[in-house]
C-alpha cells in the first residue's frame, strides 16, 4: 500500500505516519520500499514479523471485545450505536451551541431578565 494511501485510511497527516513508521521500520513490524511505479512514492508492507504481531493483537481484541461486550444483546448494541451516533451528530454543532450559551450567559451577567438570574 501506498504510504499516502495508508495516511488517508488511518486519519493522520503525513509527517505523523512518517515517524510512526520509522518506529515500526526500527521494530522490523513493517518495511518501506520505492514503488517501482514512481520512485517518489514509497509502499509499506508488513514483515512476517508484522503480519504475526498484527494476528495477535487481532486476536487480543476480539478477545477483550468478547469479555466487554459478552452480556450485551445484538438489540443493546444497536441501540446504544444509534445513540452514540446521534451524540457524534450533535456533537457537530457544540460550537455553535457553546457561542450561543456564551452570549446568553453575558446578557444575563449584564442583568437582563432571564431564567437564571431570579427574575
Amino acid at each position: 500500500m501506498r504510504q499516502t494511501t495508508l495516511a488517508e485510511h488511518v486519519g493522520i497527516e503525513g509527517a505523523s505516519l512518517v515517524r510512526l513508521l520509522d518506529q515500526l521500520c526500527d521494530a522490523g513490524l513493517v518495511r518501506r520500499v520505492s514503488d517501482p511505479e514512481d520512485k517518489r512514492a514509497k509502499i509499506v508492507s508488513l514483515t512476517d514479523r508484522g503480519r504475526t504481531a498484527a494476528v495477535e493483537m487481532e486476536q487480543r481484541i476480539i478477545a477483550l471485545h468478547s469479555r466487554m461486550l459478552g452480556d450485551v444483546s445484538a438489540s443493546e448494541f444497536e441501540t446504544t450505536l444509534r445513540v452514540l451516533t446521534a451524540f457524534s451528530a450533535t456533537d457537530q454543532s457544540e460550537d455553535d451551541m457553546s457561542d450561543e450559551l456564551r452570549l446568553a450567559g453575558g446578557s444575563l451577567q449584564e442583568g437582563s431578565a432571564g431564567p437564571f438570574n431570579g427574575s
